[in-house]
């Protein structure tokens, strides 16, 4: 899936204008024992494919996941908050950004809020988010 999903992020990249110039593209981490067991992290191939089609630069960097949990895949909005606060973190001295974060689906749009109330805290601006897919 790697390949595939640069080949994504490419094609998106040409029927979406690119963000303004400054701006990076922050995939949502994962956890590093999952990262290990699927041997990549889907929104940073994403990420990749999409920098490429416009020019800007991937930033894996700027946060990262500090917890391991089980699918939240058939829980409500509100739950997902709850299981999600405080499992991703801004990663301390990294220079504020304006970002763009980048998933491979929205169910709820609770990721992206808790992704971004962590960036915020450390000084970064999130000024839009992108997904493959919407669930």
């Amino acid at each position: 899936f790697p390949r595939a999903g640069r080949a994504l992020g490419q094609w998106m990249a040409q029927g979406w204008r690119a963000p303004p110039p400054g701006c990076v593209l922050v995939p949502v981490p994962l956890h590093w024992r999952r990262r290990l067991r699927r041997g990549f992290n889907p929104p940073e191939a994403v990420a990749e494919g999409l920098a490429e089609g416009w020019g800007r630069e991937v930033r894996t960097d700027a946060m990262k996941r500090v917890a391991h949990r089980t699918s939240l895949t058939a829980s409500t909005r509100a739950a997902r908050l709850d299981a999600l606060e405080g499992m991703y973190q801004a990663t301390r001295g990294v220079d504020p950004l304006r970002v763009v974060l980048v998933d491979d689906v929205l169910t709820t749009g609770a990721t992206f809020r808790v992704c971004q109330t962590a960036l915020e805290r450390h000084g970064h601006e999130v000024v839009g988010g992108v997904w493959l897919a919407v669930g």
